[in-house]
């Protein structure tokens, strides 16, 4: 994806945040792992996946299931951790207003007071966006190359970052609507580190999973290989299938909207911290009135992700309901992984599901934190709903695979349309913007890569053009400039990569 892409009360000692083990406790940890059991049995597809489940400030549920690396037969378990992408968005909020206590950055300042107007294009009226703006998707601007460096390539530095602010453009929506992206917390992290120079992932690990005593949760993946960590891999299941997806997370794409893995075992720890505003294991670790700003309806937003509505978004949660309970949650995806975080104020109840599975790991999250809220909710329908729902995903996951099978099929039969041999096409390729692309030959294929994406290019319809997938599932196509018979640039929607070498 070349272009979409306070003082603090130290806690010193950590209690130890136990199971619950009441009858009704024992009730539900028997009835969630016949479903979950069941729901991997009816769909098969799903490499692993993890779960906490937390009523009224105790762990209730944390448990893993199936594999998190089919290849190194290593298990999921409530301490392996999985990448949680947009499910980071929600530390980031507290952080920032850890931040904001602290007279760091401030959430009301804007943008322009840490960095200078001159860096952003006169249409975006830079001067105008607050920093709170950017936590709450209303700032009214978006990046591409930012995004796609952070997230996917890994090719930036705070500096390079800074240059590329020159090509934000207007959201369709404009400044003071509700748009989602990844920039504005991105831009967040950029500010951080041009204000204290310090990178928001080590600010993360002092001012959050620190006082949290969240262990085996971190932004950097170097530190979970170093410590030997059990780590989920990604995958793409389908029917037949199950595919092991190559783009894995590294240091240099971990980002501050998507940068974070985590155990069932220490979001646990975060739901509970989140549902008692600051307090955990008996402590106030952090002062209540944090939760109060970073829970509160900071902008309005109407969508539906069933059976979870959004109505509001504050900083790092969207806010709406489940059937008529308020809810408060934060979902993330990327290739290979689903995340579902969410919490009910009022019944003091939240679920963390985490899965290894790019297909069906959306929604299969979903039935489970909905299951597991309908069990606690006492609903007698709980059983019968998520029968159904298990059906339906297993009838949808048979259709992908089909459509994805025919897809790939037609793509087979495709020949090369390239006027010139392999070879004329390798080569380096640069835009100022989104980076530097490599096209490599072989007798039989060319293969594309740029930054931490790589991968071998598939004929397209057009004249002189490839079909790549540096992103696995997300295929693009590059149309090739050709002028007195060499290969001069290649296009990708409206960016020009010129042939430098």
């Amino acid at each position: 994806m070349l272009k979409r892409i306070v003082p603090i009360i130290t806690v010193c000692c950590f209690p130890l945040f136990t199971m619950a083990s009441t009858p009704q406790d024992k009730a539900f940890t028997h009835d969630m792992d016949q479903f979950i059991q069941s729901t991997l049995e009816d769909i098969p597809t799903i490499p692993g996946l993890a779960i906490a489940v937390v009523k009224d400030g105790q762990t209730v549920y944390a448990k893993g299931f199936g594999y998190a690396d089919k290849e190194k037969d290593i298990k999921a378990k409530k301490n392996t951790s999985f990448y949680i992408a947009s499910s980071t968005k929600s530390f980031t909020g507290l952080m920032a207003a850890l931040l904001d206590k602290k007279d760091v950055i401030r959430l009301n300042e804007p943008i322009t007071t840490y960095l200078s107007a001159e860096l952003f294009p006169e249409a975006i009226n830079a001067r105008q966006v607050k920093v709170r703006d950017l936590l709450t998707h209303t700032m009214g601007m978006e990046n591409g190359p930012v995004t796609m460096r952070l997230a996917f390539t890994g090719d930036h530095s705070n500096e390079k970052l800074k240059e590329l602010l020159q090509y934000c453009e207007p959201t369709e929506q404009g400044y003071g609507h509700y748009q989602y992206s990844n920039f504005g917390y991105n831009l967040y992290g950029i500010i951080l580190e041009e204000k204290t120079g310090k990178p928001w992932q080590q600010w993360m690990e002092e001012l959050i999973f620190e006082p949290l005593g969240m262990d085996r949760t971190t932004a950097y993946i170097s530190k979970a290989e170093k410590g030997g960590w059990p780590l989920a891999a990604p995958y793409a299941g389908l029917p037949g299938n199950m595919e092991r997806l190559y783009l894995e997370k590294k240091d240099n794409t971990m980002q501050s909207a998507g940068g974070l893995i985590t155990t069932a075992e220490d979001m646990a720890r975060w739901l509970a911290v989140n549902l008692h505003k600051g307090k955990l294991d008996g402590r106030q670790v952090f002062p209540a009135g944090l939760f109060e700003t970073a829970h509160g309806r900071l902008a309005e937003t109407d969508s539906e992700f069933p059976p979870f509505t959004r109505e509001h978004y504050g900083l790092g949660w969207h806010i709406g309901q489940y059937d008529d309970y308020a809810q408060l949650h934060h979902f993330g995806g990327f290739a290979g992984f689903a995340a579902h975080v969410s919490f009910m104020p009022e019944e003091s109840l939240g679920v963390a599901v985490m899965v290894n599975d790019a297909v069906a790991g959306t929604r299969v999250m979903n039935l489970l934190a909905a299951y597991a809220y309908d069990w606690w909710l006492q609903r007698p329908e709980a059983k019968k709903r998520g029968e159904k729902g298990r059906k339906e995903i297993a009838k949808r996951l048979e259709q992908v695979g089909k459509a994805v099978a025919k897809g790939r099929a037609k793509r087979a039969e495709r020949t090369w349309q390239l006027a010139l041999p392999f070879e004329a096409y390798a080569g380096t390729y640069h835009n100022d913007a989104l980076g530097t692309l490599k096209v490599e030959s072989t007798s039989d294929a060319l293969n594309v890569s740029i930054g931490n994406l790589h991968c071998s290019a598939t004929p397209y319809t057009a004249e002189n053009s490839i079909r790549i997938e540096l992103v696995p599932g997300s295929g693009e196509v590059l149309f090739f400039n050709l002028d007195g018979g060499k290969v001069t640039a290649f296009r990708y929607d409206d960016a020009v990569f010129r042939k430098v070498r």
